[in-house]
């Protein structure tokens, strides 16, 4: 098993696309294909988007209960994982199989996770998400998403010049990797030059001449 987390330090904006899944709101005992959620206009509200592509609607808003900030909802609308301020875990809540016009959806909370969120993002299907918190320059990996959540890797007072701005996290919850070149939170292949040895020791004799500074010598 390996696990893959990626702290990005560069600004980014990523979009995401909700695909057509197999969840379905019940009404009167009648099954509506869901296909996907969104936040409703209270932050503690979700909206179905009942239907099939091309004859769609959004549904009745579910309420979550009241102390819900944010809602963070998973690749392929099994879950969600939502905040409740700072004093409170990050905590889960199905999407499968929900009534129509459901109230306070139920929260399962996981124990470990922090509630003070600033990043969060989900593996490709969901399975496990990385969570970045500013206040406490802390990085935490939950794994077992959506049946068995868990707090996985948790690490404070991360070593970094700049806090991270984007986050990436593999669902196979062992490996982690740094050091490595990421385009749009997939891994690339760097120029050559980049590991010439030769090249980088060019490049700190020229910035000593530029900058009249002496580089430091390992």
């Amino acid at each position: 098993m390996k696990f893959l987390v990626v702290a990005s330090i560069g600004a980014a904006v990523t979009l995401f696309a909700q695909a057509p899944n197999a969840n379905s709101v019940s009404t009167t005992g009648v099954s509506i294909p869901t296909l996907g959620f969104v936040q409703g206009q209270a932050p503690a509200q979700l909206q179905p988007i009942l239907g099939v592509p091309g004859s769609a609607r959004l549904g009745v808003p579910l309420s979550l209960p009241s102390a819900v900030t944010q809602i963070h909802i998973a690749p392929g609308d099994a879950y969600a994982l939502v905040e409740r301020g700072p004093g409170n875990t990050v905590s889960l809540v199905s999407l499968r199989g929900i009534p129509e016009q459901a109230q306070n959806l139920p929260l399962i909370p996981i124990p470990g996770a922090t509630g003070q969120v600033d990043l969060l993002a989900f593996s490709p299907l969901g399975t496990s998400a990385a969570i970045y918190s500013r206040p406490t320059n802390q990085l935490q990996v939950l794994t077992g998403l959506p049946n068995a959540p868990q707090l996985y890797l948790n690490v404070s007072n991360l070593a970094l010049s700049n806090a991270p701005q984007q986050l990436a996290v593999s669902d196979d919850a062992a490996a982690r990797v740094t050091g490595e070149y990421f385009y749009h939170v997939r891994p690339r292949k760097p120029s050559p030059a980049v590991r010439d040895v030769q090249r980088q020791e060019k490049l700190l004799q020229a910035c000593e001449r530029f900058s009249g500074v002496e580089l430091a010598k390992q």
